[in-house]
């Protein structure tokens, strides 16, 4: 028998313009399906909570699903994707929505510093599948694309 494979375009393609992996799942009799993993729009704000959001590291992560391109940058803000992939937190900051001061701050080098531990926000966590998630302070890796800052914590 011939697979047929549907692709789910909602959620394939986020509003901002990034593209998520798709996922073969299979099992369905007939037919594989593949289905996009989880991609969520988020928000979020660089410093420390504790410190007023001042300092280095996440701040603040929030859904946001009103952000779009032409808004006006906002200091220590920025907007990209979260997702859960082998059990890491993966979020993508896109570059045109992160202004000059914060994109030299905080990622003009090779590593992203959490000065804190983090706890991402429970809903955020709820939509990941995800009970609680706590981002540990150290030192993360920053992989750069032509669009976006990538972290994987």
């Amino acid at each position: 028998m011939k697979n047929v494979f549907l692709f789910v375009l909602s959620n394939l393609c986020s509003s901002n313009g990034l593209l998520t992996s798709p996922t073969l799942i299979s099992g369905m009799k007939g037919a594989d399906f593949i289905l996009p993993e989880q991609l969520l729009d988020i928000r979020i704000e660089t410093g420390i909570a504790a410190r007023n959001c001042q300092g280095f590291g996440l701040c603040t992560i929030a859904l946001d699903l009103n952000w779009k391109i032409t808004d006006k940058l906002v200091a220590n803000q920025g907007h990209g994707t979260a997702s859960l992939a082998n059990g890491h937190l993966e979020i993508s900051i896109l570059k045109r929505s992160v202004d000059a001061r914060t994109t030299s701050i905080f990622f003009s080098g090779n590593t992203f510093l959490m000065g804190a531990d983090l706890e991402i926000p429970a809903m955020l966590a709820k939509e990941l599948g995800l009970d609680s998630y706590i981002i540990k302070t150290g030192l993360y890796s920053i992989h750069r694309t032509k669009e976006a800052y990538n972290l994987s914590f």
